[in-house]
Formats: C-alpha cells, sequence, structure tokens
C-alpha cells in the first residue's frame, strides 16, 4: 500500500528515504543552509482544502526531520518552494526535473 502525498506519513517516510540515499548524503555533504520548505498549494477540488507545509530539516547529508507544518511555518524555512499538486507528482515520479518543475506556473 502505498502513502498519500502530502499526508504525515508520506512525509515521514519520505525523510527516511533521504537518510536511505547513499546518493544523496554524497551530493549534500555541504549543505549546511538550514531547513527547505515544499509547500503543496490549496486545490479544494482534489481534496486539498489548505496549503500543505511540508518541512525538510536537512543539513550535511541528512534530514534531521520530515514533518508535515502550517503554511505559516513553512514560510520560516530559509528556502520555500511552493507548487500545484500535479507538479510536485511530476517532479517526484522523476517526470519532470526539480528545476524545470520550479521554473513552470
Amino acid at each position: 500500500m502505498s502513502l498519500a502525498f502530502p499526508s504525515p506519513e508520506w512525509v515521514q517516510a519520505y525523510g527516511v528515504a533521504i537518510n536511505a540515499s547513499d546518493a544523496y548524503r554524497a551530493a549534500s555533504l555541504e549543505w549546511t543552509h538550514g531547513p527547505v520548505a515544499l509547500v503543496v498549494n490549496r486545490q479544494p477540488e482534489i481534496g486539498i482544502t489548505d496549503p500543505v507545509g511540508i518541512w525538510l530539516d536537512l543539513d550535511r547529508g541528512s534530514c534531521r526531520a520530515a514533518k508535515v507544518v502550517s503554511p505559516g511555518e513553512a514560510d520560516q524555512a530559509p528556502f520555500v518552494i511552493s507548487g500545484d499538486y500535479a507538479h510536485w507528482k511530476r517532479v517526484l515520479r522523476k517526470e519532470l526535473g526539480p528545476i524545470a518543475g520550479i521554473m513552470q506556473r
């Protein structure tokens, strides 16, 4: 059974997957810039009645915390990336590169 994105269970599993990735660890050993927040925009027509913030506390190749937060809490992160559910799903499925995803509306 797969977990629903962006549920708290999915976010927790994503943090575990980040920490299990040798490739991520090697690529991000120099990351010391603090947490990154991902925000899934409000889309009531698909059941996302409020924006969902995903807080990833990333540091030197590891994810120290992964949790769902309010949009206000997400805005406190040094880096905040917002997008619609469809774009996030395409990025997560590797159908769309993260940079290309950032550049789209």
